[in-house]
């Protein structure tokens, strides 16, 4: 037996199946961090996360101008003010890499940060683990490689 987060993925090779909500804000930063602390792998939070930039790709012209419109990064001047704005309705690499990278340096982790800052207990750390994956019998190595977010 296996445990399986959201019901879907092995966590021995933890890829994801759902998108990363797009941006860096808020919501995507904490389901990163909700991720890690399931032990999905930063490289398939990645993936996933720059997945989110076809599903933008419709909208991104009107966001970027609806954002422009409404006065967002005035002080930057208009160039600086749209570029800022296309990054902030795009799912970059860097984005989510940097955020990785900053959640590791700030908190050591997900568990530290869910531990030190949320000050959840070790068993309400456990809860989360076993609300949000499930025990799954036979081997799903073939429905992890073929379904495996990253080379």
């Amino acid at each position: 037996m296996s445990r399986h987060h959201f019901g879907i993925v092995d966590r021995t090779t933890a890829s994801s199946s759902h998108s990363l909500p797009a941006g860096n804000n808020r919501s995507g930063a904490f389901i990163a961090l909700l991720l890690l602390l399931l032990n999905v792998r930063a490289r398939h939070i990645v993936t996933a996360y720059t997945l989110s930039d076809v599903g933008l790709a419709a909208t991104h012209d009107v966001n970027v101008s609806r954002l422009v419109a409404k006065g967002a990064f005035t002080e930057l001047g208009e160039v600086e003010a749209k570029k800022k704005c296309e990054r902030m309705v795009g799912a970059r690499r860097e984005s989510i890499e940097a955020l990785l990278a900053e959640m590791e340096r700030r908190w050591g982790g997900a568990d530290r940060y869910f531990l030190d800052v949320a000050r959840l207990t070790e068993n309400e750390v456990g809860w989360i683990r076993e609300l949000l994956t499930a025990e799954v019998e036979g081997d799903l190595s073939h429905w992890s490689e073929a379904n495996d977010l990253a080379s």
